[in-house]
């Protein structure tokens, strides 16, 4: 009776384990402010080759995608090259950065339409013909996993609009990032195993966010160039800093459409041999003979500080000024170093097109200015 017992209880052991819920996992790569650095995407093309070797993967991108090099921003397309890398490689899903506006939401409307990967803004609201509507959210089924992205941008700089000219936005509202990404978080929650906010407001701002609502699963974020892997009030919070230096690899375990961790790792892209193909396609930009051309000279090695000084300098030469400012922010270079100096670093110094202002005043008024501005 008791082998007999046993084995009944073996076997209702065995069938309670064949219809236990099995492990899924999900793998996002992550990417933000790239800022047209082209330079390491041979490099990414081979991290996200080798992590497709082992798993599904979705790739994801939090704005800011040109303005920074110009050998992407001043394309007989500007923009084309990053874009047309990353249709390449694939990207699935990407919100807006502010520079996304710097050509102009007509330009940018045009160039959306190039993108082969899913746009989505749920604060950018649009009634021109010129920037078409863009969805607040897409939902993408994996392996019958289904995963929503709600994207937003900051509008906090503007202010009521993200930094940048005024006459990029014009016809355009931005209304409260946090309150949209919350608003649609509530509608898509009890429609997704795996809630996603692609942001694009700044690791503060995203804080702030989390510590109003524990709807989201995982914040991918960008606009603040910080590196940040962090659990805020249950939700991981993650960026990976400027420029391609590092991939962010988010690894997610569900069991019965319930997630089990979540868990984040900043991977260096220095430490990938570059694929060929792709390296290819990034020498033929680099190749612009006009954008190679030499302008000049540095005397010696100039860091980050050299430099800002440097423009403050210009900015005062070029006003016929006695003292000339600059904010150190837009000093988009950490160092050049002494000898020759081509069109292309020129721009990537300042890639901005910032217009001097000539003004009278005095040192109170400068002081004021330093004070409420930086």
């Amino acid at each position: 009776m008791k082998k007999i017992f046993l084995g009944i209880l073996l076997l209702l052991c065995a069938a309670l384990c064949a219809c236990a819920p099995r492990e899924k996992v999900v793998i996002i790569l992550s990417t933000n402010d790239i800022h047209a650095q082209i330079q390491n995407f041979p490099q990414l093309a081979t991290a996200v080759a080798e992590c497709r070797d082992t798993a599904s993967v979705i790739l994801v991108d939090a704005g800011d995608r040109w303005t920074g090099n110009a050998y992407v921003d001043m394309a007989p397309t500007p923009g084309m090259p990053m874009i047309a890398l990353m249709n390449e490689l694939g990207f699935d899903v990407a919100t807006l950065g502010n520079h996304e506006f710097d050509h102009g939401q007509a330009f940018l409307g045009r160039m959306i339409d190039s993108m082969d990967f899913e746009v989505v803004c749920a604060n950018v609201l649009s009634d021109t013909c010129t920037f078409p509507q863009l969805p607040p959210y897409t939902v993408i089924d994996r392996d019958g996993i289904r995963i929503g992205f709600v994207g937003v941008v900051t509008n906090y700089e503007g202010p009521g609009h993200p930094a940048g000219n005024a006459s990029s936005f014009e016809g355009l509202e931005f209304p409260d990032p946090q309150a949209m990404a919350m608003k649609y978080a509530a509608e898509l929650r009890p429609k997704v195993d795996l809630l996603v906010l692609v942001s694009h407001m700044g690791d503060d701002r995203d804080e702030e966010l989390l510590g109003r609502t524990r709807l989201f699963d995982l914040v991918i974020g960008g606009h603040t160039h910080v590196l940040r892997d962090t659990v805020v009030n249950g939700t991981l919070l993650t960026q990976t800093g400027k420029d391609l230096r590092y991939v962010g690899v988010t690894e997610i375990r569900l069991r019965g459409g319930k997630v089990q961790s979540a868990d984040f790792r900043l991977v260096p892209l220095d430490g990938y041999a570059p694929d060929a193909s792709y390296q290819a396609e990034v020498d033929r930009y680099y190749a612009d003979p006009e954008l190679n051309k030499p302008v000049g000279a540095f005397a010696g090695p100039a860091d980050k500080w050299g430099l800002a000084n440097w423009m403050a300098a210009s900015v005062a030469d070029e006003a016929d000024a006695e003292v000339g400012f600059y904010h150190i922010g837009g000093v988009r270079l950490d160092s050049i170093a002494a000898g020759g100096v081509g069109v292309a670093r020129v721009y990537d110094l300042e890639p901005f097109g910032t217009q001097v202002a000539r003004m009278e005043m005095t040192p109170a008024e400068m002081r004021r200015m330093i004070v409420t501005k930086y």
